[in-house]
């Protein structure tokens, strides 16, 4: 695993597309939307989940099952699984799209990955937050770098 230390300023767009590595996926917040960054990954044949803002104009292209194991059920609302397209994607690229709520908040969870359940979509993205935990640790428990930011690429 390598880290990238750069200033905070510094667009983390740019550093993912410099760690762009064939098989990876990567897993990102709203922050990293957009549809030349998807379809970037998509070419270097590495994947992404990403949670995307829940205000884009889109088609959905196919309605997928609903994969989620019977212990979890009760914990998401309204869950869907859709293969879609965006209306203003010129690349035309057709995105797998999870949407569900947990608790009063919707989340809008996109990938290119088909290979995976709902339920493991989910959980991926889930488990980014053990990385910003760690983030967080760094940077105000320890007094680590200030006005930093950190990028990780697994090798």
């Amino acid at each position: 695993m390598d880290f990238l230390v750069t200033a905070g300023n510094y667009s983390e767009r740019k550093a993912l597309l410099k760690m762009l590595t064939e098989g990876v996926t990567y897993i990102a917040d709203r922050g990293y939307g957009a549809f030349y960054l998807y379809n970037e990954i998509i070419n270097a044949k590495a994947h992404f989940v990403i949670r995307i803002k829940t205000n884009l104009l889109l088609n959905v292209e196919k309605p997928l099952p609903v994969q989620l194991p019977a212990s979890v059920q009760h914990i998401f609302r309204e869950v869907t699984d859709e293969l879609i397209c965006f209306t203003n994607d010129k690349h035309d690229n057709v995105y797998r799209l999870v949407r569900f709520y947990i608790g009063s908040e919707h989340f809008y969870v996109l990938t290119d990955r088909q290979d995976l359940t709902s339920f493991q979509i989910i959980m991926l993205y889930a488990y980014r937050w053990q990385i910003e935990l760690i983030f967080r640790y760094l940077k105000r428990t320890m007094n680590g770098i200030r006005g930093s930011s950190f990028f990780i690429e697994k090798t």
